[in-house]
């Protein structure tokens, strides 16, 4: 169960970036004892994994994105996610071969929703600002339903968290730790 929990703990806090959550929103959305959850949150902000910021009486969590151990944790829950997912499902192994040869053009792909969602290293600053005139190739072997994003978008999707990543999902929380940490959430 301690490991579970832990690992739960960084998955709620994964999904809820944007949200400000205290131990006690902790343990009643895990359905767990607040000492629990409190003990946990104690060894993963011993870890440097997430932050501890005093509001009040309050204890408000974050993830720690400046520290490699917590995107080795969030790397370590998405391919526990994955592959629950792939377990689940029969015929989520064909997707994934079929990203194999991807994997070289893009940063990551996302399953969310029957679409896949392939995500590209931004243009430069340069040509970011004449993006409407430049158009992503498509993938050399087609999804049906298929979507491409920039890098830098990332952070403005935030339904990406609940979504499968089939890889790169080092790259992924790499930028979306990038992103919400120059938002100011820190």
């Amino acid at each position: 169960m301690a490991e579970t929990l832990k690992y739960k703990i960084i998955e709620l806090l994964m999904n809820n970036l944007n949200e400000i959550l205290t131990i006690t929103d902790i343990s009643k959305k895990l359905k767990s004892a607040y000492s629990h959850a409190h003990k946990f949150t104690k060894e993963l902000a011993q870890e440097n994994v997430i932050q501890i910021k005093k509001i009040g009486r309050s204890s408000a969590i974050f993830l720690n994105f400046s520290e490699k151990t917590t995107l080795a944790y969030l790397i370590l829950t998405e391919y526990k996610k994955r592959n629950l997912w792939l377990k689940k499902n029969k015929w989520a192994l064909r997707v994934v071969k079929k990203c194999d040869d991807l994997e070289k053009e893009y940063l990551c792909g996302i399953y969310l929703k029957s679409k896949v969602i392939f995500i590209q290293k931004s243009i430069t600053q340069t040509h970011s600002q004449n993006s409407n005139l430049i158009k992503s190739k498509k993938p050399k072997k087609s999804f049906k339903h298929q979507e491409i994003i920039f890098s830098d978008q990332i952070h403005l999707k935030p339904e990406l968290n609940e979504g499968i990543i089939l890889f790169g999902a080092e790259n992924y929380w790499t930028y979306k730790g990038e992103k919400t940490i120059t938002r100011g959430n820190y």
